[in-house]
């Protein structure tokens, strides 16, 4: 049996009416060279009636996961047993927006040989019907291309439904995070990999809703804290040579209000040296401000701008390679 071109990788959870819009946007895809994989972690089998709904529509795996995988790996589970070169993960809760959109990402696969990582235009619909169509300007496509790491400056590539991208067995989302998983995962995979390209079609509808884990993690301490001191202990203090890295964990600090690094240690035990000192300066310069002043815009950007160009050109930090 020839293996299908493209897996799409579903991970679910309980999400019954969502799923079903979704396997019906994939049922009526033009392209057919694909299987599609559930994994479920769903704490009852409300799922399986469902499964049984599709299973003569394509090829359809499925799979429960006992006990539940939790999210991301729940991602990854499907990842495991996908046989496609090709990996397309869509939330249960999001959509492709036409029936033509697997065979534009397709199009473009064989019109780029020697690009792994595609991500597209989306539209969020909320639950109400309302929608926002999100899309690269030509100066944000630049800047991705000049560095992955101008992904900091606002995460322009989308969540996982946005994207396709060859499988790498040697990568996989990082299960302990949350908030900043799949920012964290195309760091590294387009790090590796060094190729990403825009699709300027609108090809995914994402979902908006209350269930979401974005919801519980956003502005919460106990989550941004450690997950973003990870990611900046895995990657490096040069990465934060990069202004808008500077920028981004400067307004991290400023977001929860932390001018003493001290505060730091109920939520995460920060492994680099270096990126402890860049930190504690951080803090140490926004305590010299109210957080009334320092939430004006212009100005946070002059100070910050400031203490930046003192770290860019301290003798302290020698450049070294960055994604």
């Amino acid at each position: 049996m020839i293996s299908p071109l493209i897996s799409i990788t579903i991970p679910a959870y309980k999400n019954i009416d969502f799923l079903r819009k979704l396997l019906n946007s994939i049922r009526y895809q033009t392209y057919k060279n694909f299987e599609v994989i559930i994994t479920d972690d769903s704490p009852n089998d409300d799922l399986l009636t469902l499964v049984d709904e599709f299973k003569e529509c394509f090829i359809l795996v499925y799979k429960k996961n006992f006990p539940a995988a939790g999210s991301p790996q729940n991602w990854n589970e499907g990842i495991y047993v996908a046989k496609g070169d090709w990996i397309k993960i869509m939330h249960d809760d999001d959509w492709f927006a036409t029936n033509t959109a697997l065979q534009v990402y397709v199009d473009y696969i064989l019109a780029n040989p020697n690009v792994t990582f595609f991500y597209a235009a989306y539209c969020n619909v909320n639950e109400n019907g309302k929608t926002e169509k999100k899309e690269n300007t030509f100066f944000d496509i630049w800047l991705l291309k000049k560095s992955i790491l101008n992904i900091f400056k606002e995460q322009k590539i989308g969540n996982p439904s946005c994207i396709i991208y060859k499988k790498d067995a040697c990568l996989n989302f990082e299960p302990t995070l949350k908030w900043v998983v799949d920012f964290e995962y195309y760091l590294r995979y387009i790090t590796k990999h060094k190729t990403a390209k825009y699709i300027s079609k609108l090809l995914i509808c994402v979902g908006i809703n209350d269930e979401q884990i974005t919801n519980d993690c956003q502005k919460n301490i106990t989550v941004e804290i450690p997950e973003n001191l990870y990611m900046l202990d895995n990657f490096g203090v040069n990465m934060l040579r990069n202004v808008f890295v500077y920028d981004y964990y400067w307004r991290l600090l400023r977001r929860f209000n932390i001018n003493d690094i001290h505060q730091i240690k109920p939520y995460y035990h920060i492994k680099s040296e270096e990126n402890a000192s860049v930190l504690k300066k951080m803090a140490k310069a926004q305590s010299k401000f109210s957080i009334k002043i320092l939430q004006i815009g212009f100005i946070s950007k002059i100070v910050m701008a400031i203490n930046f160009t003192k770290f860019y050109f301290s003798p302290t930090y020698r450049p070294s390679q960055n994604p």
